[in-house]
């Protein structure tokens, strides 16, 4: 079954030596190339920085982080479906339009 817009999933860490999971969030929706095998997604974390994005108890549809989790809307990654481990949660979708704004404006040509 494919993974929808908002769900957070445990998947692959590549930019560490160590290879872990980390959590997720699906951007992509079912319009994006590929749909159910692959995903466009952005990484949470718990390390808070003046950029990221807050996640809130309220901004949970269901499930949940195990610590303060922020999305970092500037680290995207595609993630295969069968490197998907497990769904831990999903965020709301209103939510998810901060961070894709946020990452329109890291990569909108209109400020250069």
């Amino acid at each position: 079954m494919p993974y929808t817009r908002g769900e957070v999933v445990w998947g692959p860490e590549p930019f560490k030596s160590v290879v872990r999971p980390r959590p997720w969030v699906v951007l992509s929706n079912e319009k994006h190339p590929f749909h159910g095998e692959e995903y466009l997604a952005a990484t949470l974390t718990t390390t808070k920085r003046k950029e990221v994005i807050e996640i809130k108890e309220e901004h949970w549809i269901e499930g949940g982080a195990p610590k303060k989790s922020y999305v970092a809307p500037w680290v995207i990654i595609t993630l295969k479906h069968g490197d998907i481990q497990e769904k831990i949660g999903k965020l709301k979708l209103d939510f998810l339009e901060k961070v894709v704004e946020d990452l329109k404006s890291y990569i909108s040509r209109k400020n250069d």
